[in-house]
């Protein structure tokens, strides 16, 4: 099954982006409103899902017959500028426009926007404001609001640019070669003010924002909640703007600097309006209040305090790809017999490199575990028999050398066998980096998304324990701790057992065991809000990067972000985290995928799809696959004044 309703060569004139976000009880008017559009030119609607929790897909579904729907997952990133840079990607018409999930456009709103954008490369329209009850009426009357007082076909005209650079992200058009020149959108810009950091960048490239003569009616927002976080956010937010491109002089909020004072005019406006009782306009005072904070806010952080942030521009776009030379040797290090198709299809499908799968040996003798079973499996033999066989049938023509080394799947091991396997692997990565010391040799690793599983109070003991056992010197001997996935989760700074336990060490396999079952407990409670970090990967990533740190080599390091643990919660906070641990700067990289080619390949692993999906409805359509692989180049941080500079 698919979404994507329009053939390859069936190329619209116009695609309409719209960036959702939980939006299914709002979404349906503003769909109906494009699907009854008057003098229309060929258009697709591209529905950019941004870590949305409710039923979309099937909304999706259910308005496939009137609309040439396309849905595109984009959550790797949180909020608009990010989705919408996604949904451009794909989107296959030359005019872009763009509209709202809780909004509804006129009926003439694509036949105006499009030709406009035949008289100037981007404009902005206008919109109407509308309660929750107004837009809860049957389209006809939402469009009568919209068609009083306009007059039906009026010119056209692309008017001249304002003083303050501004877009209405929910009611604009803009020409793809004129997007893509300012590299789209920064998504570490926030709603509200990511739109007018675009016009900013556009107006600095000598391309200006005209007014198009569209209309929306825009849902306003109600209650003091609402108002307070929507007024505060754009204030924080316009601070980040000005000071980014230098605007303070010509901010109508900023002027004069009476910003400084408004909290004292809100206070004032409130007594006024207490005053009035019931007649007084306390949304307004909610808004200002909320502007003033924000205002005050935005300065403190962005002037006085830690500065901006690093700007994302084009995050999204798949068109920040690292450069890697024809001539360099890359090495993708796959912890399971999946993640590297699953993580970097792109990288393996335009690089061939050589990729080896860590854990894909299997227990002598074979053993039954609660995940054999899940997958179906009687024990792990004939598992990891289908495993490798599935593997070698996905890389099959891909080009890349593939390798299976016989080191053991954290469900099988033991914390002494994962130590000796660790050591085998830094031996064997050792080997391959002097191997190809002369290819300007590039690991990927696992970037390790996924809910993170807080740490427990025993930890701290069990590191206490550690200390007191290397003075009594013990010895190191089998654990024996059958399913181990809390072998990569710290256990190696317990103590090893030995063959005369002293007191200390009976201490540490009581200790052992509660550690275990406190990990696991922590582990489920984790992953209600989905996938938790695999320990596998963290366990494989930090072997390689222990070996890199002590090369003396230049090695190039790509931690690539690992699906599906992305879509729990996706890698950006753990690679910052471990950019920081090792005193290096992660610099993002995007590829854009061929998704079909990427669909096809990971259909081979039948074994684990019908576990990570069992609704069918993440793989088996191509439009849900992320249409980018991120990945992450640990680099050595920039000197200071150039980050000043930046």
């Amino acid at each position: 099954m698919t979404v994507d309703t329009a053939s390859e060569t069936d190329v619209p004139e116009v695609s309409v982006i719209i960036a959702c976000h939980n939006a299914t009880k709002t979404l349906p008017l503003q769909l109906e409103a494009l699907s009854r559009q008057e003098g229309a030119p060929a258009f697709e609607v591209i529905l950019s899902d941004n870590r949305s929790e409710d039923a979309l897909l099937s909304l999706v579904d259910a308005w496939r017959p009137r609309l040439k729907l396309r849905y595109v997952w984009s959550g790797q990133v949180p909020g608009a500028a990010y989705a919408r840079n996604v949904g451009m990607s794909i989107a296959r018409a030359d005019k872009w426009l763009f509209c709202d999930a809780d909004d509804a456009v006129a009926r003439d709103w694509i036949s105006r926007g499009a030709a406009v954008l035949d008289l100037a490369p981007v404009f902005s329209g206008g919109a109407v404001r509308a309660t929750d009850a107004e837009l809860s009426r049957p389209l006809e009357e939402v469009w009568a609001q919209l068609d009083a007082g306009f007059q039906a076909g009026s010119a056209l005209v692309a008017e001249a640019p304002a003083n303050w650079p501004i877009i209405m992200g929910g009611n604009f058009g803009i020409r793809r070669h004129a997007a893509l020149a300012v590299g789209g959108f920064d998504a570490a810009m926030e709603r509200g003010v990511e739109d007018n950091d675009l016009a900013c960048r556009l107006e600095q490239a000598g391309v200006f924002v005209s007014a198009g003569g569209t209309r929306i009616r825009y849902r306003k927002r109600t209650g003091a909640v609402s108002i307070l976080r929507e007024s505060f956010t754009s204030g924080k937010w316009h601070m980040a703007l000005v000071e980014r491109h230098g605007l303070a002089e010509r901010s109508p909020q900023l002027h004069g600097r009476r910003w400084m004072v408004a909290p004292l005019r809100v206070v004032g406006a409130a007594l006024k309006n207490a005053a009035k009782g019931c007649n007084g306009d306390w949304p307004a005072v909610f808004s200002r209040a909320g502007a003033a904070a924000g205002l005050w806010s935005g300065w403190l952080t962005y002037r006085v305090g830690r500065g901006l942030p690093e700007p994302l521009i084009g995050a999204g776009l798949g068109s920040r790809e690292p450069e890697l030379s024809e001539s360099a040797a890359v090495l993708v290090v796959s912890p399971h017999l999946d993640d590297a198709l699953f993580s970097c299809s792109e990288l393996i499908r335009r690089t061939r490199p050589d990729v080896w799968t860590v854990f894909a040996g299997e227990p002598e003798p074979s053993m039954t575990t609660t995940w054999d079973r899940t997958c179906g499996f009687p024990d792990s033999h004939a598992l990891m028999a289908q495993r490798r066989r599935e593997d070698c049938d996905a890389f099959e023509g891909v080009g890349a050398e593939v390798r299976h080394l016989d080191m053991l799947d954290g469900v099988y091991t033991t914390t002494s066998r994962r130590a000796v396997d660790l050591e085998r692997l830094a031996d064997d990565v050792r080997e391959w980096l002097a191997a190809h010391r002369s290819q300007a040799p590039v690991l990927v690793l696992p970037a390790c998304a996924g809910v993170t599983v807080p740490p427990g109070a025993m930890d701290r003991v069990s590191r206490l324990l550690a200390v007191l056992n290397r003075h009594e010197g013990g010895g190191t001997t089998p654990s024996g701790s059958g399913e181990a996935e809390h072998v990569a989760q710290g256990d190696a700074d317990l103590p090893p057992k030995v063959s005369e336990p002293s007191m200390v060490n009976r201490a540490a396999d009581d200790l052992r065991r509660m550690k275990h079952m406190l990990y696991q407990h922590r582990r489920a409670r984790a992953q209600r809000s989905g996938l938790a970090v695999n320990g596998d990967h963290v366990a494989v990533r930090d072997t390689v990067l222990d070996v890199v740190s002590h090369a003396d080599q230049t090695v190039r390091i790509l931690l690539a972000e690992d699906l599906p643990y992305l879509w729990s919660q996706p890698g950006d906070e753990e690679v910052a985290r471990i950019a920081d641990q090792h005193a290096l700067h992660a610099v993002p990289h995007e590829f854009h995928v061929d998704r079909d080619w990427k669909r096809s390949r990971l259909m081979h692993y039948t074994s684990q799809l019908d576990v990570m999906d069992p609704a069918h409805r993440r793989f088996d359509r191509p439009d849900s696959i992320p249409p980018v692989e991120r990945c992450w180049e640990l680099v050595a941080q920039p000197a200071e004044e150039n980050r000043r500079e930046c």
